[in-house]
Parts: C-alpha cells; sequence; structure tokens
C-alpha cells in the first residue's frame, strides 16, 4: 500500500511487536489473580492493539467493544460533544480492561472508568497504544509508547479521515501541511 508523503514513520511494526511483548508481560502480572473479566476495547481505533494484546494474555476475556466518538471523522477535529455506546453490558463486581489506541487529552479514559465506577465494576485497568503525555489529564495504567508532539496519528487501527487503519506500522500526520 502506498504511503502519503505527509506521513512520517512514527512506530514501526518490530518496534510495536516488541511493546506489545512488554506490555503483556506487566498486564499478565496484574491479571494473573483475576478472574470474570471483561474487555473493552474502544473501536475502530483500537482493534488492532487489542487483537493483537489480547493473544498474548493469560486469561479469558469477555469481549464487550464499545464505541466511542469524540472526533468529527471528516475533520479530524475533535468534537464539542462525546458519543459513548456501552452495548449491553453490566459491569457489576467485574474487573474490567478498556482497550484504547491514544489517550490524547484523557478525556475518554477518564469518563469511561468513571461510569463504569458508578455502574458497579470491581475494578478497572486502562490500557493505551499512545499516550500523548503532553496534554492529557489523564494516565492510562498501562501504555506501549509515550509521545508529546501534536501530530495526529494513521495505521495500525489508527486512521487519516477513516482510511489507512490497515497500515502494519504507525505513522505520524503532519498536522501543518
Amino acid at each position: 500500500m502506498h504511503v502519503p508523503t505527509h506521513f512520517k514513520l512514527a512506530f514501526s511494526k518490530s518496534m510495536i511487536e516488541e511493546a506489545l511483548i512488554d506490555i503483556s508481560v506487566k498486564l499478565n502480572r496484574e491479571l494473573q489473580t483475576l478472574s470474570d473479566v471483561v474487555a473493552l476495547p474502544i473501536m475502530k481505533g483500537s482493534i488492532y492493539f487489542f487483537a493483537d494484546l489480547s493473544r498474548l494474555l493469560h486469561i479469558s476475556l469477555e469481549l464487550r467493544p464499545v464505541k466511542y466518538r469524540s472526533y468529527d471523522i471528516k475533520a479530524n477535529e475533535k468534537m464539542l460533544a462525546s458519543e459513548m455506546h456501552l452495548y449491553d453490558f453490566d459491569c457489576s463486581g467485574k474487573s474490567v480492561i478498556i482497550f484504547d489506541d491514544i489517550c490524547d487529552s484523557g478525556e475518554t479514559l477518564h469518563a469511561l472508568k468513571e461510569r463504569l465506577m458508578r455502574e458497579g465494576a470491581a475494578r478497572v485497568i486502562t490500557c493505551a497504544l499512545i499516550y500523548r503525555s503532553s496534554n492529557s489529564v489523564f494516565v492510562p495504567d498501562f501504555f506501549c509508547f509515550e509521545y508529546t508532539g501534536p501530530e495526529w496519528f494513521a495505521g495500525y487501527g489508527m486512521d487519516e479521515f477513516d482510511k489507512f487503519r490497515n497500515l502494519p506500522d504507525i505513522y505520524a500526520i503532519d498536522v501543518n501541511r
């Protein structure tokens, strides 16, 4: 697949694979005593991250995808009001792991964690592929990469105008083009 010229490689496939192994070791240690664990991958962006990481975990996971959108697909700009849809899910007494592609402002992970705790989750663990530490109000419990720049990302589940999600590497998109 042709990679657009305004995409700059940020994290290669081999870097992602190595980071997934590292984070899986930490998560497996954290999860080893838990049962009845529910995985909430935030769609669409975390689909590749969740799929690859979940296969490295040593516990069984109940899968409950979450649809959450805080960006306008057509403009790649933050929307004023977020939309969140939990599909037929009772989290009472359960341990929940939220998987997200990027913890950008931290608002998505924070809001979802707070909601799940209010609804009775025994424990909520947050896990992000990329943590943008420069402007986040929330730090995920686990993350693969820390990033401080303002760029958007594409590849490995992330998109530019709903395209390029299936690139095996992660690219920073030049926001000033």
